[in-house]
């Protein structure tokens, strides 16, 4: 099988797309595909390109061009000739996002060389990032160019029932296939100590986040209780988050930690019990399972998609994304080293029994040969 990635960006600081498709990728290649990945050199931090081609090895190139213009765009005057000289080389492209034009380009050359393609929205569709950012245009390029990519597809990758039933609704004629994404951590032994119930955040730092909500919950719980934020995003916004802390008056009382690297990220789930995500939606829900994963006891909203499987398996706390619920549910955690244990190890078991890397690409593998044969019948 030979299957070229589509992707905006590979970096870091984009989240839980780019975490995906390198670990996707890399495991597929170990399973004996021929792998490649294309995207754009957008938001790569200094000396990142040669650390993500170094982690890949030679076994997953990676293609990359510069983008110009609007940032949310994402032009990019090579990406057309970097496509049409690869294409010929694969027998599927899987393009992982919907908006802008690396992504939104890459189903059009598809459908010209007759080539199946699958798309993966990463949640791009789902209700909250519509809501939070450019509603007006994102429906209006979901309308004239995003739609026919989708209903043209091959398939329409999905990684949890919610944004199954979310996608099905939003586009009727899309043919939906789920499989969930892996995770860090689930091959790798516990390495935790009982500790104090610090809290910790992880993630891009996003509206779409909560994060608001958690800092007000914060502010609702005894001062001897601290919260780690690990993550970064748009400076702006970051900004925010900084002042709102000062008005809440939990300067001494957080860390920010900023964007950590692969080990340090390790680290800090080793270090942090509890792992608190009252985001507003998520398709999955990367960090949370990450966390889970190293034993975290977790606090999710109902609009993480892992919140099904939390609350079923007894893994940990679904509340809803406000602040005194978010608070209750922190202290009650933060007070029970008992209970953190329980909900940890359940968290753990379910991760461990999911979301191995090796599983995910396997059954991505079969789903691509599936294609693949239907097209050529």
């Amino acid at each position: 099988m030979r299957v070229l990635h589509v992707i905006p960006s590979v970096a870091s600081v984009r989240g839980g797309p780019s975490y995906a498709v390198l670990r996707l990728a890399r495991r597929q290649a170990e399973l004996g595909a021929t792998v490649e990945i294309a995207a754009t050199r957008a938001d790569l931090r200094a000396g990142e390109e040669q650390v993500t081609r170094d982690w890949l090895g030679p076994a997953v190139p990676l293609a990359l061009t510069d983008t110009v213009g609007p940032a949310r765009l994402e032009f990019a005057p090579g990406w057309l000739g970097l496509l049409r000289e690869r294409l010929a080389r694969f027998d599927l492209v899987h393009v992982h996002m919907v908006f802008t034009y690396p992504v939104a380009i890459a189903p059009w050359l598809c459908r010209r060389r007759g080539l199946p393609y699958l798309i993966r929205p990463a949640g791009t569709l789902d209700r909250a990032s519509i809501a939070l950012r450019s509603t007006r245009k994102k429906r209006l390029a979901l309308a004239l160019v995003c739609r026919r990519n989708l209903v043209e597809a091959a398939a329409v990758h999905v990684t949890s029932a919610m944004e199954e039933e979310e996608l099905r609704a939003l586009v009727p004629e899309a043919r939906l296939q789920r499989i969930e994404l892996g995770v860090d951590g689930v091959e790798r032994p516990l390495a935790r100590a009982a500790g104090d119930g610090r809290i910790g955040f992880l993630g891009r730092l996003h509206p779409k986040k909560g994060l608001e909500t958690l800092l007000e919950a914060l502010a609702r719980l005894p001062p001897s209780l601290r919260l780690e934020i690990a993550g970064d995003g748009d400076p702006a916004y970051v900004e925010t988050l900084r002042a709102r802390a000062r008005a809440l008056g939990l300067d001494g009382r957080l860390s920010w930690l900023g964007h950590l690297d692969e080990p340090a990220k390790q680290r800090f789930l080793e270090r942090v019990e509890v792992l608190a995500f009252p985001s507003k939606g998520e398709n999955f829900g990367v960090a949370v399972a990450e966390a889970m994963a190293a034993g975290c006891a977790v606090v999710v909203s109902p609009e993480v998609a892992l919140s099904e499987d939390i609350r079923a398996r007894d893994a940990g706390e679904v509340v809803a994304a406000d602040p005194p619920a978010l608070a209750a549910a922190l202290a009650r955690l933060a007070g029970d080293p008992g209970l953190r244990a329980r909900l940890g190890a359940a968290a753990r078991a379910l991760a461990v029994e999911r979301w191995s890397w090796d599983r995910i690409a396997s059954q991505t593998l079969g789903l691509y040969e599936d294609l693949v044969a239907r097209r050529r019948a």
